[in-house]
């Protein structure tokens, strides 16, 4: 009878049906758009989340996610959300009584838009030289991210070492440009104008 009456608070808890739950239609979406941070990971409590009673037979896992995060369950019922991209994702969970798949929900997320980065000035380099530049204070901080460079356009190569510098190469004259990205959490990407001039002309 116990088995019973906890089938039954999840029945109840997730709006399901006994049809839903024996093979009809189980994925149950929550109302509430959950709104996140870019750069950091969210928590959620799914058993208070979906209001089901804690029990020792009770455990989650993430059946599907897309869009703007990914996810994973630490066990038993912690749902941790992380932001890779700016917008609307999903997250679908599988709740399990004993580990018997027993219902879904899915669970609606919009990471917040952080906005663009502020343009950084001009970057000039004589044509015979190179420039290096820490890029780090150019971005919004983000734990253990690192920064690599995406492209270049124009007269320039670059590359980057030690962590956040960035080293620009001239390989003719005239403009061109940088892009650099972080790799942790939501990308950030900033565009680093660079001008080559003669070395005269500095």
């Amino acid at each position: 009878m116990s088995g019973l009456r906890s089938l039954a608070v999840l029945v109840l808890a997730l709006g399901l049906s006994s049809c839903d739950l024996f093979g009809g239609l189980d994925v149950v979406s929550p109302t509430q758009v959950y709104t996140i941070p870019p750069f950091e990971r969210t928590t959620l409590d799914l058993a208070s989340e979906l209001g089901i009673e804690r029990e020792s037979s009770l455990s989650f896992r993430v059946e599907s996610e897309g869009g703007s995060v990914t996810a994973d369950v630490q066990f038993p019922d912690a749902l941790v959300v992380t932001p890779i991209a700016v917008g609307l994702g999903t997250v679908t969970v599988q709740a399990l009584l004993g580990g018997s798949a027993e219902g879904a929900a899915t669970f609606q997320f919009d990471v917040e838009d952080p906005g663009p980065l502020p343009s950084p000035e001009r970057a000039v380099v004589a044509r015979d030289g190179r420039i290096d530049l820490d890029v780090a204070p150019l971005f919004r901080p983000v734990s253990g991210t690192e920064y690599v460079v995406l492209g270049t356009s124009g007269p320039v190569s670059a590359s980057i070492s030690g962590g956040s510098l960035l080293s620009i190469f001239p390989t003719g004259l005239g403009d061109g440009s940088v892009t650099v990205s972080t790799t942790r959490f939501v990308p950030q990407r900033l565009i680093v104008p660079v001008r080559v001039v003669e070395s005269d002309g500095l």
